[in-house]
């Protein structure tokens, strides 16, 4: 007779969550990794990204300065990848729920969440409160303000999963 195995099935926001943690392994930035899956109200995802140099550019130069307040000129965030992969691609985000990996977006990304349509955003851990990141608390409250729902899923293992991942 055989055995039958069962194993755990995943919520819907760790099987997202886990998306967008697997697309931030696929950024080219070298100072940090983030991705996103953006999701429609059957649960299907629409359409996914990470940061990093746009399509046909040279990657993040190895020896980029990995300081807080440089900025690689050619990296582009992953919510502007997404709209942008969307648009080119006929994706329509209107209504979508955004999942963001490992931190939620900047000022400059959360004005495009907004504009998308987005009827939420769930962001793998809230942001620690620090003054080199003051700009996330803004970008919070202007979601916030927008009527965009604003939600957290932490799960310590995506860490591990996602070290496995990039350390291959």
């Amino acid at each position: 007779m055989t055995k039958v195995i069962r194993r755990r099935r995943p919520g819907w926001a760790e099987f997202f969550m886990r998306h967008a943690a697997l697309a931030s392994t696929r950024s080219t930035c070298n100072r940090q990794q983030v991705g996103g899956v953006v999701v429609d109200r059957y649960n299907r995802i629409l359409v996914g990204g990470y940061n990093g140099a746009p399509p046909g550019m040279p990657h993040c130069p190895p020896d980029e300065d990995l300081s807080p307040d440089a900025h690689c000129p050619r990296a582009v965030h992953a919510e502007k990848n997404i709209v942008s992969y969307a648009s080119r691609i006929g994706a329509r985000l209107n209504g979508g729920v955004w999942y963001l990996y490992p931190f939620g977006p900047c000022l400059d990304c959360q004005k495009v969440i907004i504009t998308s349509g987005a009827i939420g955003v769930v962001i793998w851990s809230p942001p620690v409160r620090d003054e080199t990141i003051s700009d996330n608390y803004v970008a919070l409250e202007q979601l916030r303000l927008a009527h965009v729902g604003i939600d957290y899923f932490y799960m310590p293992s995506i860490i591990k999963w996602c070290e496995e991942v990039w350390n291959g």
